[in-house]
């Protein structure tokens, strides 16, 4: 059969049964291809500040492609899902989801917006309603699984020597600022606290070898359930000290804590080292003329036992009455005693030394 341009024949070619006769044969027209075209359908979900217009996080993106034949679309139209809006922590949502848009070939990009604010703050003021400067100011904080919320019953900060009205803040609008009014707290009145202190001293050097510390109480409270020489004493023993007096729990009387806030009570315990015994040189007979010698010790050395004086003496009184020296706490009349003691074996030692130098002369 003939060819035609823009037409395709019915068959392509003839037999006639009848050579005298014509054959027809039908030709339809050429199609062109199918014409196909794309369209992308897209929604986008925006998240941001409303008091700046500033982003907060990445927009939330959807899309739908449609396909159009020859000019048909295959949808007319598409509707994508709604999102849960993010919590943002320190912002709240205006709205809990976001989306759910329809869009069409023709209107294929939908676009929303998500606005946020700021959450308001916890606001310690005084009772004129005037900030508390330099205190904390804390932020609600977000719920966690509602970003159009705070937390309920949040905890207002704590400041020292202030006591809030509430201790929890549940606010109605979570944009805006709480205060919270705080009252200075009454402060009570400084106990009568008296001191009082033990020292050892060594009655040689008038200097302070050990001591309590510092003790301190109410006036009419026991001190020596806050101390007791009896540890010291013992170490002080072992390294060659001994008691001369104990001024403080030596006699078995109880001391307590005076009603004078202006003055330190001072108990003394004096101390002094042993003497060590000394061995006589021996004393070897004359080869020549025996004679017996009589073997002579070395002379005593003479101890200070004069009791040290403080620079600024405190006369001070016990409960009992007894009066006591300054700074040391001892009684006057057993102290004298004391002195008058050793100053007897003082004379008497020297006096033995001084009969044997006489001898030795002879």
């Amino acid at each position: 059969v003939p060819e035609i341009p823009g037409l395709i024949p019915s068959v392509p070619t003839v037999t006639p049964e009848n050579p005298g006769k014509d054959t027809s044969v039908p030709y339809n027209p050429v199609k062109d291809p199918d014409k196909v075209t794309t369209v992308e359908g897209k929604q986008i979900i925006h998240f941001v500040d409303g008091d700046n217009n500033k982003p907060l996080k990445d927009p939330n993106i959807q899309t739908y492609e449609f396909k159009i034949t020859n000019g048909v679309p295959n949808e007319s139209s598409h509707t994508f899902t709604l999102v849960n809006v993010p919590v943002i922590p320190g912002y709240v949502a205006e709205i809990k989801s976001a989306g759910g848009k329809t869009v069409t070939p023709d209107k294929p990009l939908a676009e929303v917006t998500v606005v946020y604010h700021k959450i308001g703050k916890i606001v310690p003021v005084d009772p004129n309603g005037n900030p508390i400067p330099n205190v904390p100011t804390p932020s609600y904080a977000n719920d966690p699984t509602d970003p159009t919320k705070v937390v309920p019953n949040e905890p207002v900060p704590a400041i020292p020597g202030k006591t809030p009205d509430k201790t929890t803040v549940t606010p109605v609008d979570p944009t805006k600022d709480t205060p919270v009014v705080y009252k200075n707290d009454k402060v009570p009145p400084a106990p009568n606290t008296q001191k009082a202190v033990v020292n050892f001293i060594d009655v040689n050097t008038g200097k302070i070898i050990s001591t309590s510390g510092i003790l301190s109480g109410r006036p009419g409270e026991d001190i020596n359930k806050l101390f007791s020489s009896a540890e010291v004493i013992k170490q002080l023993e072992a390294a060659g000290y001994e008691v001369v007096y104990n001024a403080f729990d030596g006699d078995g009387v109880t001391k307590y804590f005076d009603n004078d806030g202006n003055t330190v009570q001072q108990f003394t315990i004096a101390l002094k080292l042993k003497e060590k015994a000394k061995t006589p040189d021996p004393v070897l007979p004359d080869p020549e003329v025996p004679v017996e010698k009589e073997t002579r010790s070395e002379q005593p050395v003479k101890q200070n036992v004069a009791v040290p004086t403080p620079e600024k003496p405190v006369e001070k009184k016990t409960t009992d009455n007894k009066e006591v020296l300054p700074q040391t706490g001892a009684d006057s009349n057993e102290a004298a005693t004391i002195l008058g003691a050793v100053a007897t074996a003082i004379g008497m030692t020297s006096l033995i030394g001084a009969k044997r130098r006489k001898k030795d002369d002879k």
